[in-house]
């Protein structure tokens, strides 16, 4: 899987500009290595590039399946062929692109230090008329029946991202999904939700659980506007997520 992962978000060109130069880098430093017999060229780089400099070392076929790959890269050709034997050895560079998007969120949680920001109570409060409110997206086509607003929660979170959503009567969101999973909070309005090929009725008071990757849409079938907090972990699949996510999510932002 982790191969399979790395390979498909290579070939997408959807690394990040550094993650992309420190993958190009293993491979000009294992070339180099390789040409000048010198393992201590490669004492700074990934742990990965090591694995594979003693890994051509064992036979000329191993030496020339290094090669070939290496060039493969360094060429950025669009297609090519990965040795089984390589495969698990590339599959690391998944491991290092998530653990260098992840580093500073699992650090902290593990430092076991409080990260409270502010000795003002009003930091820690918020209610649906707050001025802090900060408009995100919104979206609106008369089409398509949609018509709706989302608003994040003036909190500095770092892995749960709250939002407020607004739907006027009679109107929809998206049809859409993304990589975080979510929870609704049905604060005011009645209607209902699609999750895939389920549809049911809500109302104010109501929970729903929308998982990961899902197709989801609300509906306000209601004479009021619909008011729900939707609380999902985008600061955490938003880092993780390799490519561009909010074309993933279908979301059109507001200028």
């Amino acid at each position: 899987m982790r191969f399979e992962l790395f390979m498909k978000s290579w070939k997408a060109k959807s690394l990040s500009e550094d993650e992309y130069s420190n993958v190009i880098g293993v491979f000009a430093a294992l070339n180099n290595a390789i040409d000048n017999d010198d393992f201590n060229e490669l004492e700074t780089t990934s742990p990965i590039c090591s694995a594979l400099y003693f890994y051509a070392l064992q036979s000329d076929k191993n030496l020339s399946e290094v090669r070939n790959l290496s060039q493969a890269f360094l060429s950025e050709e669009p297609d090519f062929f990965v040795p089984n034997n390589l495969k698990r050895l590339i599959g690391q560079f998944w491991i290092e692109i998530q653990y260098g998007r992840l580093e500073a969120q699992t650090n902290k949680i593990n430092l076991k230090e409080s990260l409270t920001h502010s000795t003002s109570p009003t930091d820690y409060l918020s209610y649906l008329n707050d001025t802090r409110l900060n408009p995100i997206y919104a979206n609106k086509s008369d089409k398509l029946n949609i018509d709706f607003c989302v608003s994040s929660l003036p909190f500095p979170l770092e892995v749960l991202d709250p939002r407020i959503v607004k739907i006027p009567a009679g109107k929809s969101n998206e049809y859409h999904k993304h990589a975080h999973e979510t929870v609704f909070i049905f604060i005011q309005g009645n209607g209902r939700v699609k999750i895939d090929d389920l549809i049911f009725e809500v109302q104010s008071g109501n929970f729903v659980f929308i998982p990961r990757w899902c197709m989801h849409q609300t509906i306000n079938s209601g004479e009021t506007e619909m008011i729900f907090l939707a609380v999902a972990d985008f600061g955490l699949t938003g880092k993780s997520f390799v490519g561009n996510y909010l074309k993933t999510a279908r979301l059109k932002q507001t200028s």
